[in-house]
């Protein structure tokens, strides 16, 4: 066993109180963080005297399945099994105890750089943030005890990389960027599941607008590193075979070894694709609308290009917007190695199927213009810190949102999140 891991487990050991466990399995594992590669070392360790999983395959109540960075020591998760533990390391009695343990494994300071969400019982759950300011599609910090205050569960899923924060003084108004709520103000067709029938309603598509106001970022952004492509896909011929899908292995990565922990090699989704692969991956998208979707040429995009394990995943949606909640795209998988497509997946299969019994929604009689007057002063303007790839930094933005929501249909002005 190599030092570093050896000093890393009796370090998991040691903290933890892990007197009466065993240690079950252990391995390498890396994640991508942006823009950013993580090294963990991954650990299961069994409660005395068990020595095997369950029949079933899984592992035993009171399992401490435990993640430490390899580098800094600190804990990224630390879970124990149906939250028993028979650990004698991490008493916390109090919320202050919790929260002072937190800040010493994250090394941030509570209030500034992480702020409590929520609290139940002796569960805590945290964003991430900067002087109070959010990060959109924030980090998170969860840590839980049970009633003696043992350390049950904890997790963190930082997305900060923090030497690439550009920060500044929040500087935007409402009236500032008036004219893109009025932008963003959209009608928007959503189904109702319990009544099982469609509903439409005019709301804000959330949008961040960037503190200096010279770009805008969509809310609803691939977190990925992402190549804009924003291509029509037009063709003269079908291509008249059946396409025959190969099973997705999108998890595989071969075994991570220490020396490659130890050099700090990026992930390999971080690996920029060249202009000469985005060319053949946008020729094997075309190709795969030829075959599947044979007589809808011009009438799909290309919108991006994301690089995930051993596939190009090609992301095409309808030139033609409409108003449907759920906007329908196709992810399309190319495998790198073999310069073909292997899968895809078309998110209309599932909306067709769940909403295919569905009432239509009634005729809309309210204007724009009117549920914009209904809904002006319910708007909000909010700082977040958002990651832009162009500029690999997190920006300081304003999200443009709103609660509340104008049923096309009478005019009613309902909280959104009571559809």
């Amino acid at each position: 066993m190599d030092e570093r891991m050896k000093r890393l487990i009796d370090k998991t050991k040691l903290k933890l109180g892990l007197d009466h466990y065993t240690l079950f399995s252990y391995d390498l594992t890396r994640n991508v963080n942006v823009s950013d590669t993580s090294y963990s070392l991954s650990m299961e360790w069994f409660p005395n005297p068990i020595r095997e999983r369950t029949e079933d395959d899984c592992n035993p109540p009171g399992t401490a399945c435990v993640d430490i960075d390899f580098h800094t020591g600190k804990f990224h998760s630390v879970i124990f099994v149906e939250g028993q533990s028979v650990a004698n390391g991490v008493v916390l009695s109090t919320k202050e105890d919790m929260i002072t343990w937190v800040e010493n494994e994250t090394g941030l300071l509570y209030g500034k750089q992480f702020k409590l969400i929520k609290e139940e019982d002796q569960r805590l759950l945290f964003h991430e943030c900067v002087n109070g300011i959010p990060f959109a599609h924030s980090g998170s910090i969860e840590i839980r005890c049970d009633d003696q205050g043992n350390l049950t569960f904890f997790s963190e899923s930082l997305v900060a990389v923090r030497k690439n924060i550009k920060k500044e003084k929040f500087s935007l108004s409402v009236d500032q960027v008036e004219h893109l709520f009025k932008e963003q103000l959209i009608l928007t067709e959503f189904p109702d599941l319990e009544n099982e029938k469609f509903k439409i309603a005019y709301g804000i598509e959330e949008v961040y607008v960037t503190n200096d106001q010279l770009a805008t970022i969509p809310s609803r952004l691939d977190e990925r590193m992402h190549y804009k492509i924003n291509e029509l896909m037009e063709w003269d011929t079908p291509i008249e075979e059946s396409f025959h899908r190969e099973e997705i292995d999108i998890l595989a990565e071969r075994e991570v070894t220490v020396q490659q922990a130890l050099n700090r090699e990026p992930h390999p989704d971080l690996s920029p694709i060249t202009e000469q692969e985005l060319d053949q991956c946008k020729l094997k998208t075309k190709d795969f609308l030829r075959q599947v979707y044979p007589n809808e040429s011009g009438e799909w995009k290309l919108i991006y290009i994301v690089r995930e394990g051993k596939y190009f995943i090609a992301t095409v949606k309808p030139k033609k917007e409409t108003i449907a909640l759920f906007e329908r795209k196709i992810n399309i998988f190319v495998d790198v190695n073999k310069c073909k497509v292997i899968n895809y997946i078309d998110n209309e299969d599932l909306v067709s199927e769940i909403c295919k019994d569905f009432q239509p929604a009634e005729t809309a009689v309210i204007t724009k213009e009117q549920a914009y007057d209904e809904l002006k002063d319910l708007f909000k303007l909010s700082p977040y810190y958002v990651y832009d790839f162009e500029r690999k930094q997190y920006m300081l933005c304003g999200k443009l949102d709103c609660q509340y929501v104008v049923m096309a249909h009478s005019g009613e002005v309902v909280i959104h999140s009571d559809l």
